[in-house]
């Protein structure tokens, strides 16, 4: 069975990465996808052990060198974060902000002493809709939360909307398929599926969105190797994190969105953005 919210037809133009899967739900669509995916990582993150040590497997590396220094010379701002669990991937900016505002479905995780200045907890609605007046915000974080929403087009938009002019977002999300979805997804929650990298480019750029950094990163082969020698999270270190940044550049041309063949697993799966708002 394909995501079970959503039952195309034909699978090819989401396979194909022309289209994402999800981001053209009915309402009511909208609605069992949300109930679906609003405890999924909470879930998965008690019952895998992998994940209940959330701070082991921060990739905290990755985020350092990524957008650790977009915000050099600057304090005070205010952030809108999407998902961010017990905040961990949120120290890198920890000198620059002095408020959060947090969307989080995972009651469990609705801790202010997660952050290390004041925040507050937004509702959380199937449609995507934030609780901000417009220009509200300095910084919009998503860092792997995209995949669990159904219209992403709609979520990017509102993170825009609430952003000042020259308001940063800041994002990562896998770029794959995540394994077939007409068959049984261990450790995944029943609706995740990647961001396809074209599609989330033209939908920042129609959107007005002016894409500052466009990284590409951890390429799965590596991962594996890394994995079988018992290291969970190499992305912790800044090393393998240029290592892998350097393969994923290489072989970014042998991307595609649906990997069924080995082979087709030798490019990056994830990518990394800084977009700004005009």
């Amino acid at each position: 069975m394909p995501i079970h919210v959503m039952q195309p037809k034909d699978l090819g133009p989401y396979l194909r990465g022309e289209m994402l899967i999800g981001d053209d739900a009915t309402p009511e669509q909208l609605e069992r996808w949300f109930a679906s995916e609003a405890e999924g990582f909470t879930a998965i993150a008690h019952e895998n052990s992998p994940y209940k040590n959330m701070a082991e497997i921060i990739p905290h590396g990755l985020n350092s060198w990524h957008f650790g220094n977009v915000f050099s010379g600057l304090h005070g701002l205010k952030g809108l974060v999407f998902g961010s669990a017990e905040a961990q991937e949120l120290q890198v900016l920890a000198p620059y902000l002095k408020q959060w505002y947090v969307i989080e479905p995972g009651k469990v995780y609705h801790n202010p002493e997660f952050y290390t200045c004041p925040a507050e907890f937004l509702p959380v609605t199937a449609q995507g809709k934030v609780a901000l007046p417009d220009n509200t915000v300095d910084v919009v974080v998503m860092l792997s939360v995209l995949h669990h929403i159904a219209n992403v087009s709609f979520v990017l938009a509102e993170a825009y909307r609430v952003l000042k002019p020259g308001g940063l977002l800041i994002l990562r999300e896998p770029i794959v398929t995540m394994g077939n979805w007409e068959s049984v997804r261990p450790g995944l929650t029943a609706n995740e599926r990647g961001i396809p990298w074209l599609w989330l480019r033209q939908i920042l750029t129609k959107q007005g969105w002016i894409i500052k950094k466009e990284t590409p990163a951890i390429f799965p082969p590596l991962m594996s190797l890394m994995r079988k020698m018992g290291l969970f999270s190499p992305l912790k270190y800044l090393s393998y994190t240029y290592l892998d940044a350097l393969i994923c550049f290489l072989t970014r041309p042998l991307y595609c969105y649906y990997r069924p063949k080995w082979w087709q697993k030798f490019a990056p799966s994830a990518l990394l953005v800084v977009a700004r708002k005009e």
